[in-house]
């Protein structure tokens, strides 16, 4: 067979009385006789009738290039991995049932990921679901940098299999509250209680239901002000029966339950009722939806101003349920969409061609599971499907691929996946933005399977100013990962004892390291870098995430607006809002649902790009409530601009300490400074300041909040130059914030870097113990201010003591490492060793903690020599 030649395997078609073929053929391609076909798992990648990855890798960035010729659309710039740099660990761990006992079950799906300023400090958060262990909240320190806040916040539920996550907030009172998902295990919801802190409210809110949950959508259905909760159920998956770890174990046959209506779990509506508290009225208004649905999402598309909600099932037909003046919900797939995907699993909505009208994609996974193909027909539809009519449920309404429904008005929609080239392979979520900043929102989509496939390539797809759709993962630097990283050890065996019957020991003894693809499930877009351009975070399956910052703003001048909303009659976050921006002849339109990638959703500021705009002539919301706003004075480009629907808004962000003119001259002066600091104009913020603190002496209350926001905007410009590289601008403005706000803990912190880079080590020092006494959480500050002490040594008990809080918050191995050098120098050496051992368990490669052990191992050595010696 020829390299790049599709793999030649025995197929059985299987029809609904053959279930556990059906479930092998779905996700166990061994069961198909197509296990030679897959990669690096079984030792299969020196067969030589499959192209290794490097090989058909290679092949598919010399045709992207090629391609790129008749691609109008800006494409000159890349993406790369800096996770490293974050200082963030989190590694996705999976259940049995998708490794060393892998089964063909919706494990496979993996997690979402979810961000949002958690703590309102200005900076996102990132919030990772894992499969087994704790899930992690990681808190943006605001230099490129994060660290694990999740016992501090109390979110870390390492007792459930978690699914999805998504932050609203639900009580209106301005932070996000976080809703997660599980299996079986009981749903959770946590309430924000301020600066991060969350607690479970789950059993008063009344949503903790126990089932095989997925998705979760927050949108206000009835416009009351109020965001309810739609909550996806898959069917019944597992078994009683528990696996390492706890989880639930999967059935054999779990891919054919659609045949059987006792696995049926019907998805939740539940009505937000004030206080905290939801009611289950799914049956109540109609939406009585037993989908095998993994995730869901809604909009406006009949034009009357209440949400619509599109329901996936991803082994069958999708629903479609149009809301009835907020009142009940009527299905109406069949009128508005005739064919849906088979396989659906991931959904996105986007105005591709600026029409004004919002268009939907979504993507198909499970039709791609039919058969095993190479990589060559990976980007065309499935030509024919290995299941029968019987499997399929009839299966003639079905599109077996990616779905791109154009919507031409009036309630209508036309499908042109195949005109507009979006195929892919293996698909979960998609990620709506504009990624080139051309005003023309492109797609991410995270595409992967794992052991024992072959490893699959994520997709980008630019929008050729709406014309048509391009890959451009090669152009952009997203493929070929990091170092050329297509797999990982997946699983251990002992070959020799209790896993000698296992296939993967089959002629082998003693222990084996089975490998498998990397691959991702979920993604999110953002500005996290702050440069003014999309930034890709994803999750991967039984791995760590990537961390893909973009290059745009250095490659070009690149004009963007972002928006964030404040609801006062509709819900805060704004959720369901229509965004429009009218700027250089052309009306860019977003609508404001929080969407993400596969099983995630926040709330965040939208991105509009704007081209080669000059100016944003004017901004149009509609707000859930029915309302609508222009604003056509004031626009800045490159900033975020705040809408506050309300403007009594405002009135809420001034004392009410003080009475008079000279109050209301201050009040005045800090709403314009709070406007100026959300907008990003922090230059004008400190002004307000200035003119505060030359008016009325006696507004000594107005004056402190102004100083307080001053010493936020001077943060925040300090943050500015450390990303440009200026230290000298960035000490002056950071020293201005301590002196404004003497409890900005973060920037206590970063002064403690930069007197430290300057070798200025008791102002390093003196900066590092305010930051702690201030913010006892951070463990880089613990580790930071540790290694100062020990590196000087001095006060190494205090190093000691500061290392061990570190390692206590995160055991991250510089942690560690920090650690032993300070119980090394103590002479404590039986602990430096232990602490040492660990770092190195985490990082068996590092060359410094390979020394560090060394000079441990030898100073032991000595020491119990001296000792025989007496």
């Amino acid at each position: 067979m020829e390299p790049g030649q599709v793999c030649q395997t025995q197929t059985h078609r299987v029809g609904a009385e053959s279930l556990s073929a059906i479930a092998r053929a779905l996700a166990l391609a061994a069961s198909l006789a197509l296990l030679p076909c897959v990669g690096r798992a079984t030792g299969a990648r020196d067969d030589p009738s499959w192209p290794a990855p490097e090989d058909w890798l290679q092949t598919r960035q010399q045709e992207q290039r090629q391609a790129a010729e008749s691609l109008s659309a800006f494409h000159d710039f890349a993406f790369s991995d800096g996770i490293r740099d974050t200082g963030i660990t989190f590694r996705h761990r999976i259940v049995d049932d998708g490794g060393r006992h892998l089964k063909p079950v919706h494990y496979d799906h993996g997690n979402g990921v979810s961000v949002a300023d958690v703590d309102g400090d200005g900076l996102t958060d990132i919030y990772f679901p894992n499969q087994m262990g704790a899930n992690q909240l990681w808190r943006n320190l605001g230099d490129g940098s994060f660290e694990n806040f999740t016992d501090e916040a109390g979110v870390a539920l390492e007792d459930r299999i978690s699914v999805a996550a998504s932050f609203a907030d639900i009580d209106n009172d301005g932070d996000p509250d976080l809703f997660v998902t599980t299996v079986k295990m009981g749903n959770v919801l946590f309430e924000n209680t301020g600066r991060g802190r969350f607690r479970d409210i789950s059993r008063r809110a009344g949503v903790g239901h126990v089932g095989h949950s997925s998705g979760s959508v927050f949108f206000d259905y009835n416009r009351d002000g109020l965001l309810d909760l739609f909550v996806t159920n898959i069917g019944v998956y597992t078994t009683a029966d528990r696996g390492r770890g706890g989880y639930y174990i999967g059935l054999d046959d779990a891919f054919a339950g659609h045949h059987y209506p006792d696995r049926y779990e019907t998805s939740i509506l539940y009505q937000n009722m004030g206080d905290a508290r939801f009611r289950d009225v799914s049956r109540e208004v109609g939406l009585v939806d037993e989908s095998w649905s993994g995730d869901a999402a809604f909009a406006d598309l009949n034009g009357d101003r209440f949400p619509d909600l599109y329901v996936l099932n991803m082994q069958g037909d999708d629903h479609y349920y149009e809301s009835v003046a907020g009142e009940r919900f009527r299905q109406r797939t069949s009128g508005r969409f005739p064919k849906t995907s088979w396989g659906a699993m991931g959904i996105g909505f986007l105005d591709y061609n600026l029409d004004g009208l919002f268009d939907l994609f979504i993507t198909d996974m499970h039709s791609d599971m039919s058969e095993n193909i190479g990589p060559e027909l990976a980007l065309e539809k499935a030509k024919h499907m290995v299941w029968d009519d019987d499997v399929l449920q009839d299966g003639t309404n079905n599109i077996f691929g990616n779905a791109f429904y154009e919507n031409a008005g009036h309630g209508r929609f036309r499908e042109r996946s195949d005109e507009l080239g979006v195929e892919n392979y293996w698909p979960w979520g998609v990620s709506v933005g504009d990624l080139n900043a051309d005003g023309y929102e492109d797609l991410f989509i995270a595409a992967s399977m794992n052991y024992p496939f072959r490893y699959g390539i994520d997709s980008v797809m630019l929008n050729d100013h709406g014309s048509r759709f391009h890959d451009a993962e090669f152009l952009l630097r997203v493929e070929p990962r990091a170092g050329g990283r297509t797999e990982r050890n997946w699983f251990r065996l002992d070959c020799s004892r209790e896993d000698a019957n296992h296939p993967e020991c089959e002629g082998k003894t003693g222990i084996v390291m089975v490998r498998g693809p990397v691959g991702s499930r979920s993604s999110v877009l953002l500005d996290v870098d702050l440069d003014g351009d999309l930034d890709i975070v994803t999750t991967e399956f039984n791995d760590r995430p990537q961390f893909l910052l973009s290059d745009l703003s250095q490659r070009r001048d690149v004009r963007f607006i972002k928006i964030r909303l404040v609801g006062c009659a509709s819900n805060r976050d704004g959720l369901g809002a229509v965004a429009r921006v009218y700027a250089n002849g052309l009306t860019y339109a977003r609508t404001h649902d929080g969407k993400s990638g596969y099983l995630s959703q926040s709330s965040l500021p939208m991105y509009f790009g704007l081209g080669d705009a000059e100016k944003v002539d004017r901004v149009e919301i509609s707000w859930p409530s029915g309302e609508d706003q222009v604003i056509d004075r004031g626009i800045e480009m490159n900033a975020l601009l705040t809408v506050r629907e309300c403007a009594a808004e405002l009135g809420a962000a001034t004392g009410d300490d003080m009475a008079g003119e000279a109050h209301a001259r201050n009040a005045r002066r800090l709403a314009r400074a709070v406007v100026a600091y959300e907008g990003g104009r922090f230059d004008i913020a400190i002004e307000q300041h200035g003119e505060a603190l030359a008016g009325d002496a006696a507004d000594v209350a107005g004056v402190h909040r102004l100083e307080r926001l001053a010493g936020r905007a001077q943060a925040a410009l300090g943050r500015r130059a450390l990303s440009d590289g200026d230290a000298a601008e960035a000490r002056i403005r950071y020293e201005s914030a301590v002196a404004l706000d003497p409890y900005l803990a973060a920037a206590h912190a970063v002064l403690g870097g930069l007197y430290g880079d300057a070798a200025e080590i008791d102002r390093a020092i003196a900066a590092y113990e305010r930051a702690v006494s201030l913010d006892p959480t951070r463990a880089r500050v613990h580790n930071n201010l540790a290694w100062l002490y020990a590196s000087t040594g001095e006060s190494l008990g205090r190093a000691a003591e500061l290392a061990t809080g570190a390692v206590a918050i995160d055991p991250h191995h510089v942690h560690l490492d920090t650690l032993a050098l300070a119980l090394y120098l103590q002479g404590r050496l039986a602990e430096a060793e232990t602490a040492i051992r660990r770092a190195l368990e985490a990082a068996p490669d590092d060359v410094e903690y390979q020394t560090r052990l060394a000079d441990v191992l030898s100073a032991r050595r000595k020491a119990a020599g001296e000792g025989e010696h007496e």
